[in-house]
């Protein structure tokens, strides 16, 4: 695949002969047909697919936050790019089919914004997730940034999930744990982004968390 660039005649689509001229997320490109492949896929190839769909399955049940953290991290890469790119690479240990997530090593959003001071976070006995922090201001930071805040359970991959329901000045938030968290130890990660959601800060991993029955 190449880029290609304006020529006399302005840049070419559609197809001809073995090329095909397109355009994906402002970037005019040129690229061969696709070939169909003869032989069987080698080891390696196999267990990368492999990973790779067992990324895209967890990946489907995130994906709220990243799909906010990551929105406008690279003009040329969508979030799902983002997203799988470094957590395939980082996050995702093991052998193939063996896979397993190292959700220490997750992230979930990146950027410019400052990322929170001294974050907290507790279950109460009366089922609710207290999530606390220091309210600094540095690198871009503003009090109207807002909160984002994911508790994952590994095991069914189901997820509570908030955006905007906190800002940055706050230094707290407070939520209700839903029942089918309840009884399950849960990966905790938070964020912030502007208000505008053009910016976002690195996603911090808060911990493992034991939530009662």
């Amino acid at each position: 695949m190449a880029r290609q660039k304006n020529g006399p005649n302005g840049p070419f689509y559609g197809k001809c002969g073995s090329v095909v001229g397109s355009s994906w997320r402002g970037v005019d490109y040129l690229r061969g047909l696709p070939k169909r492949r003869t032989t069987p896929p080698s080891e390696n190839e196999a267990a990368n697919r492999t990973r790779f769909g067992f990324t895209q399955t967890w990946l489907n049940h995130v994906g709220a936050f990243p799909s906010i953290g990551f929105a406008n991290f690279s003009p040329t890469k969508t979030w799902q790019n983002m997203m799988m790119s470094w957590n395939s690479k980082n996050a995702v240990t093991g052998e193939a089919p063996n896979f397993r997530i190292d959700y220490s090593k997750v992230l979930l959003s990146d950027g410019p914004l400052q990322e929170a001071t001294n974050p907290s976070v507790k279950v109460t006995a009366e089922g609710e997730f207290i999530l606390s922090w220091e309210t600094i201001y540095r690198r871009k930071a503003k009090q109207t940034d807002e909160l984002l805040f994911i508790a994952i359970c590994p095991l069914s991959l189901d997820s509570f999930f908030s955006a905007g329901q906190s800002n940055r000045d706050n230094g707290n938030f407070k939520a209700t744990i839903p029942e089918f968290l309840k009884g399950c130890n849960v990966e905790v990660f938070m964020a912030f982004c502007s208000r505008d959601r053009k910016i976002a800060s690195r996603s911090q991993y808060l911990g493992n968390l034991e939530v009662p029955s």
